[in-house]
């Protein structure tokens, strides 16, 4: 597993806490908080949008005024015959109806609602739009869902900044399943209250989360397949030390890998019965579909080997491997996919403990599970099995560092230091240790010897685009040089214009401009390019956030100028 899939995959626990203005005001979660509530696109969109023009959002619930009428209204209908005046009157009704609704009156204090309606001058937009929203509220009561939506919008066309109108038409809309409207307007509501309350946050990683897991399902059975680039197959089959198949990664690429199937195929001709060379070839071809998006397909492929009598054990290793690779990409987020792809691990592991493959990917099975002690287990059982595998070897420094990190082990921490140090002096040449190295300095602030590391980790392979997006992710971090940052994604583009990753990054950073159009542009592109239907729903959260904010935006009437 490469080192950006490790370290999007960290555990939310393991995020960095950032100290800046939104963990000062007031009840106000950090930054690095609603991070992890609601993920990257509204954070660097939408809060870039909030503090491009707070100073023009504003709440516009107006008071009522109090010189004329008591908080509670008049007290009996002999001195609603004395109101003259239609406004008076609309306000009376309404205060009655606040009675009547707080006493489970509904019935009633609709009708008291209706009644400040018809005698509400129009020109008081404000006072009617509360009016309408109370309406709302009592249709709520009896989950009358489209009565909600209806009295909401003719509340928010009269005030499209109307807080309170935008959040229950947002649960209204979710309740009915129009997830995109719901989005849409508890994104308002989050722009408006400057992304500060932490239920409207949840919500809107909530409906996030539903619709790119619907979008991506769809997206994805009906997505054509296609082979990634040279680089991204060669660092597949580099993460596998003991792979059957493959050997010599260094020209491999798709030709290379169909010669090879043509070469098993001609072998499975020669077997009397399903044997070695049937399973070599299951395995390959379903490693292949893999690799071009076909999962269902893959996964077909090498449930067959494992029904085959004579067959070498790492081949059958290898296949128990990567279908717990597949099957613990669950979508849906229940803990199914876990348990099968844990279950695929312990067969593996009865055939053969000695395996260093299996412990590797476990391990990254384990950080998507937020297992953070189980997966350094299994990186320091691999080290062990397989002390001159580089991958190993960083990642259990880099997931040791972040438990260190996280329990305030400064001590700890200067010895990681000290052991990057020392892989460096064993693995010149490894990419994956000088990338993780680098990743654990920008942490610590030590931004300019991070970037030296990743400029040697280019060094050492020019090809591989994810390390040059990673020297554009830190100068969006260090000094917020967006220019050199979107140079360096552009560059990565040119080196493999199907690294999805780089189109992610672009499209984040045009986000973060305000550039929200171009933005959902990289989005699209990451995921044409994207090899798993997990891929698919992360991006398309990135990208319905991004959507979600300009539908947000335009109803709002706020112009937002990209810089």
């Amino acid at each position: 597993m490469s080192f950006s899939t490790l370290t999007k995959g960290l555990p939310k626990f393991l995020s960095k806490p950032v100290n800046d203005d939104l963990s000062t005001r007031g009840n106000g979660l950090e930054k690095w908080q609603i991070a992890l509530l609601i993920g990257s696109p509204i954070v660097i969109g939408a809060v870039f949008y909030y503090y491009h023009n707070r100073k023009t959002i504003h709440r516009n619930d107006k008071k009522l005024p109090r010189d004329k009428l008591k908080k509670d209204g008049y007290a009996d209908a002999n001195q609603v015959t004395e109101l003259t005046d239609p406004y008076n009157l609309a306000i009376y009704h309404k205060n009655q109806g606040n009675k009547l609704f707080k006493q489970g009156k509904y019935d009633e204090a609709l009708d008291c609602y209706s009644k400040a309606i018809e005698c509400c001058p129009k020109d008081k937009t404000s006072d009617l739009s509360i009016f309408y929203q109370n309406r709302a509220a009592v249709y709520e009561t009896n989950k009358n869902y489209e009565a909600v939506v209806e009295e909401c919008s003719k509340a928010i066309k009269l005030n499209r900044k109307y807080i309170k109108a935008l959040q229950r038409r947002a649960k209204a809309y979710e309740s009915m399943g129009y997830i995109s409207d719901a989005l849409r307007d508890i994104t308002a509501v989050d722009i408006l209250e400057g992304f500060q309350n932490k239920n409207n946050l949840l919500m809107t990683d909530r409906l996030l989360k539903q619709l790119s897991k619907t979008k991506s399902k769809e997206y994805f059975s009906n997505r054509p397949f296609s082979m990634p680039s040279k680089h991204f197959i060669k660092n597949y089959f580099s993460s596998y030390c003991r792979d059957p198949l493959v050997k010599n990664t260094e020209d491999l690429d798709g030709d290379k890998l169909y010669s090879i199937l043509e070469e098993l195929r001609s072998e499975k001709l020669l077997e009397e019965k399903p044997g070695n060379a049937s399973a070599k070839c299951s395995l390959l071809e379903g490693t292949i579909d893999i690799l071009k998006g076909n999962i269902s397909e893959g996964e077909r492929k090498l449930e067959l080997i494992l029904g085959f009598g004579d067959v070498d054990i790492d081949v059958k290793v290898n296949a128990l491997i990567k279908l717990g690779t597949i099957k613990v990409q669950e979508v849906d987020g229940n803990s199914e996919g876990l348990n099968s792809a844990l279950d695929c691990f312990k067969q593996a592991i009865e055939l053969d403990s000695n395996n260093q493959d299996i412990y590797i990917h476990r391990a990254q099975i384990y950080l998507l599970a937020e297992k953070i002690d189980e997966a350094l287990e299994d990186l320091e059982k691999c080290c062990s099995l397989a002390p001159d595998f580089p991958s190993a070897i960083s990642q259990r420094l880099y997931v040791t560092y972040r438990i260190a990190f996280r329990s305030e082990d400064y001590e700890r921490i200067k010895e990681l230091l000290k052991g990057f140090e020392d892989a460096l002096a064993q693995f010149p040449t490894s990419t994956e240790v000088y990338s993780l190295y680098a990743q654990m300095l920008t942490e610590q602030g030590d931004y300019a010897k991070a970037d030296k590391l990743f400029l040697k980790a280019i060094e050492c392979d020019p090809k591989d685009a994810n390390l040059i997006v990673h020297r554009g992710i830190l100068a969006m971090q260090t000094n917020f040089d967006f220019e050199k940052a979107r140079d360096l994604l552009e560059q990565a583009l040119k080196i493999d214009n199907k690294c999805t990753f780089a189109h992610e990054m672009l499209g984040t950073l045009e986000v973060q401009r305000g550039n929200l159009t171009k933005g959902i542009e990289c989005f699209d592109k990451a995921l044409e390019n994207s090899s798993t239907e997990m891929d698919c729903a992360h991006l398309f959260s990135l990208r319905e956030a991004a959507v979600a904010q300009i539908s947000a935006v335009e109803s709002l009437g706020i112009s937002l100028t990209p810089r």
